[in-house]
C-alpha cells in the first residue's frame, strides 16, 4: 500500500470538491446524477469511507467524508475514473472531464464542520436550482428529510456531530441548514452552477416510464442505456423500433399531464409533428 499522507489519517474528515474541466457540465441530465450517486454508494462501501454529506450539481460535486483504512486518494481515484469512463462512453468523447485534481480541505472542528454542512446543503439554492434544499433530490438533505429516498450517508456519524441525543441532533442539524450566519465562515473559493433550466417535471414523467419498463424491471438493460436508446445524445439519433412504445407512452403521459407538444419535442429531440401523431392516435 502506498504511504499515507499526514493529513489523510484514519478518522480525519474532509470536504472534497471536484468540478468539471473549464467549468463544463459533468452531469448534463438527471440520469447522470442518478448514476453518480449509485457509484458513490458503491465505492463508499467498497473502500470503507464514511460518507457524511454530499450534493451533486451540474458542473461539480461536494462530499464530506471520513477516511477509513484506505486512503482518500485511492477512493477518489476509483470514483472519478469510474464516472469519467461512464461519461466518455455515453457522450462519445475523449479527454479529461475534470478540472485537475479534486480540491480537499480537512475539517478540524465542529464550527467548521457545521459550516460545511450548511454550505453543501444550500448549494442548489444558491445555484437557483430549487427554493429549498429539501427539493433537490441529489443531495444528502433530501435523503434525510424525504421518506421515499434511499439514504446512502452515515446518518449516525453525521448526527453525532450535532448531539448524541437523536432528536436534539436532528433539530440542531435542521437549524444548521437554515443558519445563514454560517456563510461567514471561510470555505475557500465558492463553486456554484450557472442557473440552467431543466425540465424536471418531464424527467420525472420520463423516469416513471423507464423504471416501469420490462428492460429495467427484468434487468435486461441498465437504466442509462434505456434512456440513451430513447433520447440519444446527438441530432442524428434514430430510435430503435423496440423502444418506440416506451417513447410513445412517455409522450401520451406528458400530454395527459398538460405539457405542450413543443416542450415534449424539445425534450426528446424530435419534431412537434412526431409528438402530435402519437398524441392523436388515441
Amino acid at each position: 500500500m502506498s504511504r499515507r499522507i499526514g493529513y489523510d489519517r484514519v478518522g480525519s474528515i474532509h470536504h472534497v470538491t471536484q468540478r468539471g474541466n473549464n467549468h463544463n457540465r459533468i452531469f448534463p441530465n438527471p440520469s447522470d446524477k442518478d448514476c453518480f450517486v449509485r457509484m458513490l454508494s458503491r465505492y463508499v462501501e467498497e473502500f470503507g469511507i464514511g460518507l457524511l454529506y454530499f450534493v451533486v450539481m451540474d458542473n461539480h460535486y461536494h462530499l464530506l467524508v471520513e477516511v477509513g483504512h484506505i486512503s482518500l486518494d485511492r477512493f477518489m481515484q476509483r470514483l472519478n475514473r469510474a464516472y469519467s469512463w461512464y461519461f466518455s462512453r455515453r457522450y462519445k468523447r475523449t479527454g479529461t472531464i475534470y478540472e485537475g485534481r479534486y480540491h480537499n480541505r480537512v475539517v478540524t472542528n465542529d464550527p467548521y464542520f457545521k459550516a460545511v454542512v450548511h454550505y453543501i446543503a444550500q448549494n442548489p439554492v444558491k445555484a437557483q436550482s430549487v427554493d429549498h434544499p429539501v427539493s433537490y433530490r441529489w443531495g444528502a438533505h433530501a435523503q434525510l428529510c424525504t421518506s421515499e429516498s434511499i439514504v446512502i450517508i452515515d446518518q449516525v456519524n453525521l448526527m453525532n456531530h450535532f448531539s448524541f441525543d437523536l432528536q436534539e441532533a436532528y433539530e440542531e442539524y435542521l437549524s444548521c441548514v437554515e443558519d445563514d450566519t454560517l456563510d461567514k465562515i471561510a470555505l475557500g473559493t465558492p463553486i456554484t452552477d450557472v442557473p440552467i433550466e431543466v425540465p424536471e417535471r418531464l424527467w420525472t414523467l420520463f423516469n416513471t416510464v423507464v423504471e416501469e419498463s420490462k428492460f429495467v424491471t427484468e434487468e435486461r438493460m441498465r437504466r442509462e442505456c434505456v434512456i440513451d436508446a430513447i433520447i440519444g445524445s446527438d441530432k442524428f439519433h434514430r430510435i430503435n423500433s423496440v423502444f418506440r412504445p416506451l417513447r410513445d407512452a412517455f409522450i401520451l403521459l406528458a400530454v395527459h399531464d398538460g405539457k405542450n407538444y413543443k416542450h415534449i419535442a424539445e425534450f426528446l429531440g424530435v419534431s412537434r409533428e412526431t409528438v402530435r401523431r402519437v398524441a392523436v392516435k388515441v
